[in-house]
């Protein structure tokens, strides 16, 4: 099934197609970024059909774990270039579509159910946000991860924030100032990815993680991903007091 847009510019066309697979006592929601002729760039449309693909997921009773995968041999190879050209208004259009990404970024920690990405290939840009960005990551053994944007003479603004979080500073500034890419390991070796494993093998070991959440108590894995996010912006004992009002809050005795 592929997911339908609204107020789309003339020649959008949304590419996100959404299957669901059974597991546990739920659902688990397979989202694939398919536009393989481009190695699967983000254009307005598919940005915002991911938008709203994930919103439901966050809503419905029966989703209980997200995964997003690329559709062919590469992930994303970050926003479309050529979706502006010749707009007469390009800057406001970029400046959408831009805005929709952010608020996906925003959204994927604050979502009540749990995104595991199944990257190979290409995760570069906005790809290797997305591909980073949900809360666990499966990456095949020809992963290439980066931020080429300074490369073509843009401020990679929008990505900056992940890198610069996620990983030492130096090597953050090294990635986004020189366009460098980390292969497989190198992307595991600074915690950045989950696990890696043959690229033919991304979809089913990320399929297996999320059946593994689906199968758990649905309020425990909720209030356990909102209290790990919440925890890691806190001071330590800000932190442990954090966990001891969750506890107070949600501890039942066994029956």
């Amino acid at each position: 099934m592929t997911t339908s847009s609204s107020q789309l510019l003339p020649t959008e066309v949304p590419h996100l197609v959404t299957e669901d697979r059974a597991s546990g006592t739920g659902t688990i929601r397979v989202l694939t970024l398919s536009r393989p002729s481009k190695r699967n760039a983000l254009n307005t449309a598919l940005v915002k059909d991911l938008k709203d693909a994930l919103r439901f997921a966050d809503e419905s009773d029966d989703i209980r774990a997200v995964v997003l995968a690329g559709d062919g041999v590469h992930f994303c190879a970050g926003g479309d270039l050529k979706e502006f050209q010749g707009e007469p208004d390009a800057r406001a259009l970029m400046i959408r579509r831009a805005r929709l990404l952010a608020d996906i970024l925003v959204m994927l920690p604050r979502l009540s159910v749990p995104v595991i990405t199944a990257v190979q290939g290409a995760a570069l840009g906005a790809g290797a946000a997305l591909a980073i960005g949900a809360d666990m990551s499966i990456v095949g053994d020809n992963l290439s991860l980066g931020y080429p944007e300074i490369r073509d003479s843009v401020v990679p603004a929008l990505v900056i924030a992940q890198p610069v979080h996620q990983l030492n500073r130096r090597l953050a500034f090294d990635m986004i100032s020189t366009g460098r890419k980390l292969g497989a390991g190198e992307a595991q070796e600074h915690g950045l990815v989950n696990r890696v494993v043959a690229a033919g093998e991304v979809l089913d070991t990320a399929l297996a993680v999320a059946a593994e959440w689906a199968a758990l108590d649905a309020d425990a894995l909720r209030e356990t991903k909102r209290l790990f996010y919440r925890v890691a912006e806190l001071p330590h004992e800000a932190a442990i007091r954090t966990g001891l009002d969750a506890t107070a809050a949600t501890w039942n005795p066994r029956q």
